[in-house]
């Protein structure tokens, strides 16, 4: 199997966990599949790192993942995270942007042909969320925004311990919300969208406007400038902060969320980025509301897209 890293694992043998309920989780990207073998507290207790290409056909990937999962043992249910428009409830994936091969794929179906278990398919903010849910940072909590904050802004919504799909099960697709009608085009078509503003293009693109050598900044590169002191690093991720707030205060006084968690590399700034949000989005909300709610990083990391899909099951059945 090409590509393939596996920990506490012999590629061509099988892994072998005593006594417990195990599941397999699966956050498939543009350029690799991310699995592991989780337990019951939420722990990946072994992994497997394969490399793909974005034109790969669908049923390439799809034997990859049974190949993946049939090397493990005492696997109970499966659950896979897709980067793109998914219908949990059917088990279709309808469209991947950065897989362009994927289009009404029948995911769940074809997956459960070939495997003896029961597979579970969400978008993988979604499944990054309910990882976050149920063993991360929005654990015990009811109400909760998970944003995660990268190349691009993806969002899901929590209500009452429940994911919330919305009809299309598009809901929480704040990156696409306009903060700027006639502002930067986004690939989306639309003009202003927050993404632009706020991820990774809107961080590079204001770092070139307000260095002094006007250079190609990273969003790691003006974090790291911002903690040793540099001024125009410092205003960069203030402008982050300050336009992301303008949203998530909204949000808190249309739906009273407890808790914004907040995942992906950008988040990664830390204080830099989360000290002038909380303050900014604190001085957009009623009075009575300032101390109501939290905003926190996540705490998977790299792992909440295969926790989240080993329990993905958990949302499609009532969360």
């Amino acid at each position: 199997m090409p590509g393939c890293d596996r920990s506490e694992k012999n590629c061509a043998g099988k892994t072998r966990v005593e006594e417990e309920k195990l599941r397999v989780g699966i956050d498939i990207g543009g350029t690799n599949i991310k699995a592991g073998l989780v337990n019951e507290k939420g722990d990946v207790v072994s992994r497997v790192l394969i490399d793909t290409e974005a034109q790969e056909p669908p049923k390439i990937t799809i034997q990859r993942i049974v190949e993946i999962v049939s090397g493990f043992e005492k696997v109970e249910k499966v659950g896979v995270g897709v980067p793109g428009l998914v219908k949990s409830r059917h088990g279709l994936v309808q469209v991947c942007p950065n897989l362009p091969l994927w289009k009404d794929v029948p995911l769940t179906s074809e997956l459960e042909k070939r495997l003896d278990c029961p597979v579970a398919i969400g978008n993988d903010v979604n499944v990054m969320a309910w990882g976050e849910m149920a063993f991360g940072a929005g654990r015990g909590k009811k109400d909760v925004f998970f944003l995660t904050l990268g190349t691009g802004l993806g969002g899901a919504v929590v209500l009452g311990g429940k994911l919330f799909l919305g009809k299309d099960e598009t809901a929480g697709e704040i990156g696409h919300f306009t903060l700027r009608p006639g502002g930067v085009v986004c690939a989306c078509g639309n003009d202003g969208c927050l993404e632009q503003y706020v991820a990774k293009n809107g961080i590079i693109r204001l770092a070139r406007e307000l260095s002094p050598d006007h250079g190609e900044y990273s969003p790691k590169d003006v974090a790291d400038a911002a903690r040793e002191g540099s001024e125009w690093a410092q205003k960069v991720f203030d402008s982050v902060a300050r336009d992301l707030a303008q949203v998530l205060s909204g949000m808190v006084q249309i739906f009273n969320f407890e808790s914004f968690v907040i995942g992906g590399q950008i988040a990664g700034a830390g204080e830099i980025l989360f000290a002038p949000l909380r303050d900014y989005t604190r001085k957009r909300v009623y009075d009575f509301l300032k101390e109501s709610f939290e905003i926190v990083p996540a705490r998977l990391g790299i792992d909440a897209g295969i926790v989240g899909a080993a329990y993905f099951d958990q949302v499609l059945n009532g969360g």
